[in-house]
């Protein structure tokens, strides 16, 4: 099965036919075209709500076939269009594609709440929408294409993907899954596959915890006292615990920390609180503190 899409960003709920397809108008979502090819290729074209549909693709020349033969069928949550090789079903409500085989076997399918996004955005001066596509997918599933790119990869799943011409790169928006299908993102701007935020320093992101998500400050030192103990923070006759200075770094590392020092008695409260920014720090306690 091959799938266009087109997402060029009033009636809730309700359709039209078309010659070659449907014409549905969700009520939370944005309209949606869906013509068929041929009877496994599907195109879908998503619009601002009421939006004529006045862009001329550039990657797309064939027309439309008014000789496939297509059902409808009209449900209370869906609208369904049927070809003799794929099902494609349109949420009333949110506008959520749906692709299953003859067998009613899924193939591919957006998010119940709906997959497309359509924000209003001006560049270089002019109106027009910056547009997202997200579609679920199982983990086992691989995917190949999308460019010429000089990274080695076969699989794109996992891999964020820049989608833009330049030096030896070559973007190619049409992407082949290993369950059998295929999908052209007709859309002439660039494009990010994959995770759209744009790459940050670590610093920036990282937040530091234990393994059981723990904050990563404050940092609990339970000092047990005896003088039969054997730890390298501390002495056990002097009873003193020396914090040392620091030695390297890493990217996102604190400046400074915080130790709730408790040497451990009968009372396990805090005897001592310690404010590190790197430099050595000596902590003694009393000398009746058991």
């Amino acid at each position: 099965m091959l799938v266009f899409l087109l997402l060029v960003s009033g009636y809730a709920g309700l359709y039209e036919p078309t010659p070659c397809g449907i014409v549905i108008h969700p009520a939370d979502g944005s309209d949606v075209m869906i013509s068929a090819y041929g009877d496994s290729i599907i195109r879908v074209t998503a619009l601002p709500t009421g939006a004529p549909l006045n862009h001329e693709s550039l990657m797309v020349v064939s027309e439309p076939s008014d000789a496939t033969a297509l059902q409808v069928a009209e449900g209370n949550a869906d609208v369904t269009l049927f070809t003799a090789q794929v099902r494609v079903s349109i949420s009333r409500q949110s506008g959520a594609v749906s692709f299953f085989d003859v067998e009613g076997d899924p193939i591919l399918i957006e998010p119940a709440g709906g997959g497309k996004t359509l924000a209003p955005a001006t560049v270089m001066g002019g109106e027009t929408y910056h547009i997202r596509q997200v579609f679920e997918s199982p983990t086992n599933e691989a995917f190949d294409g999308l460019s010429q790119h000089q990274n080695g990869l076969m699989n794109c799943r996992g891999h964020r993907i820049d989608l833009r011409q330049y030096n030896l790169a070559v973007a190619v928006p049409f992407l082949v899954a290993s369950r059998n299908y295929g999908i052209l993102w007709d859309n002439n701007s660039r494009t990010i596959f994959g995770d759209p935020r744009e790459c940050q320093p670590l610093s920036a992101t990282l937040k530091l915890s234990d393994s059981a998500e723990k904050a990563a400050d404050p940092i609990r030192l339970c000092v047990y006292s005896g003088s039969d103990g054997a730890f390298g923070l501390y002495e056990d006759g002097a009873r003193a615990l020396t914090v040392g200075t620091r030695e390297g770094s890493f990217p996102g590392m604190l400046d400074k920390r915080t130790f709730e020092v408790v040497w451990i008695g009968p009372d396990h409260a805090p005897d001592a609180v310690v404010e590190y920014d790197g430099h050595e720090v000596f902590v003694t306690w009393g000398e009746n503190d058991e």
